[in-house]
Formats: structure tokens, sequence, C-alpha cells
């Protein structure tokens, strides 16, 4: 087998992160308005070159390995065994970086050290997701951050522990688990002769059209402006919290999105999330015009399955647990796509509950539902599951969650590559289903 070459002498280059005395009470008090930091033009090169602080025990990062990034603060032991417990109990190897409490439950604690887990505490005091005071940092900060834009400058910096072919992907902690390895269909891309740096996982159309959603086109129109609101409408939503790339894609992306934080500074007026960013930055061409080679995978296709808007009102599709009951097979796992062909009819109308103006009634395009979606692989991860958790929960509970002893102990050794069972689509060879670039409306 050939292993890839681990990169050397990093320590040495990098500076040290540093402490400084914060006045929680003090900023906290003020609004996010009027705490946010305001000058953060050095920071994302600061994220870059600067040594994080010690993880809470010894673990080490594997340069030659693939790697899972999340954030995971203020969650308690069961999400760890959806998240943590799932990705190794489906063979997983490589390393898993999660940002955490300062302090853990000693059984946590246990449980992470067991799954190899390399945990970084988190120095911040919040008021809430908006507005977080950072006590330890890369440089100097004049004020408070949201927590999902922090989470950016932990993800550039982890990268630079990484080479160049290491699979990396940043994903959503609370709500993500696992059914497979989730870098294998990437593998084979490669493999294949794939040069796609970046892989976005967009939201199932038609039904999460940016204009169809309320919080995306608002995060939208309060950063960029209602023009650029209206410009991107038509656009599917790419979801911020399930982003795969070699060590390059991601680096780009991370740095243009912090470099669009700096800029822009929505965090000043209370737009917290990083997915409009993300959104722009794809829809707009500037992740290509800065030489990211980004593909945007239609849900059904790619590693990540969100299912979120199957859940969701507001946008009068059709809703409900039939839709995900036609996406699982028969031991329970999550689809791409629904098993059985045609699908009913009333999957491709509006919902009974539609209101009169919504996006269905309003676009006539429900017809669109699963018209093109016939991968009927398993999904390697499954987004937003919790939206269903009344249809998903005690499967994930029974067959993915893992508590105890999760770990392929020789993998994890060795790096040997991922086990699957028999008959997995990943080893037989059966299709999978590639992603496609995707820019516009369907």
């Amino acid at each position: 087998m050939t292993r890839r070459r681990a990169l050397t002498g990093l320590a040495d280059k990098w500076q040290q992160s540093i402490k400084q005395t914060v006045n929680h009470a003090s900023m906290l008090s003020k609004k996010p308005s009027e705490s946010a930091a305001k000058d953060l033009a050095d920071h994302t090169a600061s994220a870059a070159s600067v040594k994080m602080w010690a993880p809470l025990w010894p673990q080490p990062h594997r340069p030659n390995e693939n790697a899972v990034f999340g954030l995971a603060l203020n969650y308690d032991i069961r999400h760890y065994h959806w998240f943590v417990g799932s990705l190794r109990k489906v063979g997983f190897g490589g390393d898993i970086v999660l940002g955490t409490n300062t302090n853990l439950q000693p059984q946590l604690e246990k449980f992470l050290k067991e799954s190899q887990v390399i945990a970084y505490p988190l120095y911040v005091r919040c008021k809430s997701k908006l507005q977080c005071a950072i006590e330890q940092w890369f440089q100097p900060i004049d004020g408070t951050l949201p927590m999902a834009i922090i989470r950016h400058y932990l993800y550039l910096n982890w990268l630079q522990h990484y080479s160049p072919s290491s699979l990396l992907c940043v994903l959503d902690f609370r709500d993500t688990v696992f059914q497979s390895d989730p870098f294998l269909l990437l593998e084979k891309e490669r493999r294949a002769g794939s040069t796609t740096q970046l892989w976005l996982a967009g939201e199932h159309m038609p039904y999460k059209r940016i204009r169809n959603c309320v919080f995306n086109s608002g995060w939208i129109r309060d950063c960029y402006g209602e023009a650029d609101k209206i410009k991107y409408g038509a656009y599917p939503v790419i979801c911020s919290g399930s982003i795969f790339g070699t060590k390059k894609g991601l680096e780009g992306f991370e740095t243009l999105l912090l470099q669009e934080v700096s800029k822009k500074k929505c965090h000043e007026h209370y737009v917290e999330s990083d997915q409009g960013y993300t959104n722009v930055l794809f829809h707009s061409g500037a992740l290509e015009a800065a030489g990211v080679e980004a593909q945007l995978d239609p849900r059904g296709q790619g590693p990540v399955n969100t299912v979120g808007a199957f859940g969701g009102k507001r946008h009068g599709y059709y809703v409900g647990g039939e839709i995900i009951k036609a996406l699982r097979d028969d031991e329970g796992y999550v689809l791409n796509c629904p098993l059985r062909q045609p699908v009913p009819s009333a999957f491709t109308s509006c919902s009974d509950a539609a209101r009169p103006g919504s996006p269905c009634l309003k676009d006539k395009d429900a017809h669109l539902n699963f018209a093109d979606c016939k991968d009927v692989s398993r999904s390697p991860v499954v987004h937003q599951w919790d939206r269903h958790a009344g249809d998903l929960g005690g499967f994930i509970n029974k067959k993915l969650s893992c508590t105890t002893k999760c770990a392929n102990s020789s993998a994890l050794a060795a790096g040997d590559p991922p086990f699957h069972p028999a008959g997995h689509p990943y080893n037989d060879g059966a299709a999978i289903g590639g992603g496609v670039t995707f820019r516009g409306a369907a």
C-alpha cells in the first residue's frame, strides 16, 4: 500500500497562541453590534500560522490521514455517541478533531480518549451563539464573534496539520450521523481522475431554493442586500455544515470565507450565519475565480444526504414520514433516492396544507421532486436527521450509535483501509453516482 508522505517541521514555524484578559461582564452586557470584533484583517493569516493551544489530552494529528472536523460545544454524551460513535463504528480510521468544552464529564472523556479523538478546549464565554467573548486566540482580538464564525478559524488552523493528499471535511456535530466511511466516494472519484478540490452539499430541490427559505434568504439580504437576495434566489441552498475538500480546496474556501467576514462584518448587524457567505461565494463564482475547483452535489448525490427539508412547512411541498419511509431500505438505512420508482404522485404535488403564495403553489414545480434521483445506495452521511427523530431516532440509536469500543483498533493503529460489509456498494463496484456542477435553477 502506498503511504502518503507526512509533513515535517510544521510546529517549528508556528508562533504561539495568546491568552487575554476579558471583561466578560462589560463585553457581554452590550449588544452584538456594539461588542463585535471590528479589526479582523490579520486573523485569517494568524489562524493558518499560529500554533493552537494544547488539546485536552495527548492525541497527535496524523498528517497522512483523512480527517473529520466539528464543533462539539455544550452537548451531552449521546450526541457524541451519534457522531463519533457512528463514525468509528463504520470503520473510519482517520482523525476526528473536535472543539469542545474545557471541562468534560469523566464518562465522556473516557469515550473520546477510547475513540482517539483530538479534543481542543475552547476558551470562550458566550451570551448567545451570536456573541462570544474569546479568552485564548491566535492573536489579540478586540471584541466578540458568533460561534458559527469562530469555528472556521479553528478549521483553518487544523488543516495545517495535514498533507496535500489528505481528504478532510467540516461537519455539523449535533445532527449528523454516519452510515459508512464518508470519504470512500470521494476517493473513488479521485481514482477516476477527478480534479475537484471542494465538494459542497446542496439541500433538496425544488424545496430549498434560497428564496424559499426565510433563513437563508434573510442571511443574504441582511449581509449583502436585497438585490443579491433576489439574484441568487432561484439557486439551491448550500449547507455550510457539510463541506468536503482536499487540503488545498478546503484551505482556499476557509480563507475566502474568513476574508469575507473581515470585509463585510455581517456579525456586527446580527447575521451570525456562515451559510450566507458560503452560498454567495459559490453561486457568485468567487470560489472559481480564486482557483478553487468546487463541485456542488445536489441532494441525492455525493457523500451527504441532507434530509431536513422533508420536515418543513413554509415551502408548501409534500412532506412527512412517507418520504422518509421511501428513502429507507429494508434494514432501515437511509438511501440517497427512493428505492421504488416511480415515486407516489403525492410526492410530486403540493401539500394539502400549502398556504396561498407558498413557493410550491407559486412556482408550480412540484413535478421536479425526485425527477432525476436514481441512486438508491445508502447515504454515507445523513445530515439534519433530528428533524425526523420520530422516524429515524430508534434506528439510529440501535444501528448507528455506539457507546463503547467503537473504534476499529487495527485501522486506527496501522492506517488500514476502512472496513465495509460484503455486498456494500463501495465494495462490489456498483454505481454510486458522482457529483455534478450545479449552478442554476432546475
